[in-house]
């Protein structure tokens, strides 16, 4: 979170795809490498970074909350395309 002349904005670091070209979770789904601890792994990480994003901004809503937009990182997402928040 980054606070530029009063405006608040989120800012992220690039992602690259891992060695099996896994990008975002949609990549993951669609390679069905996904087990049911790491699904409910994911889906405690989105809405523990969602609670968290609200309590830096408040009333900050996604809006396109998508497959697509959850990267992969090291097996960990991260939450993109904030453009409609």
């Amino acid at each position: 979170f980054l606070e530029i002349q009063g405006r608040p904005y989120l800012v992220m670091h690039r992602i690259m795809p891992d060695e099996s070209g896994i990008v975002t979770m949609r990549d993951l789904l669609e390679m069905r490498l996904i087990t049911v601890e790491y699904a409910l792994f994911l889906l405690w990480a989105i809405a523990d970074s969602m609670a968290n994003a609200t309590q830096i901004m408040p009333g900050i809503v996604h809006g396109d909350l998508k497959p697509e937009n959850i990267l992969l990182w090291e097996q960990t997402p991260q939450i993109a395309d904030l453009g409609l928040a």
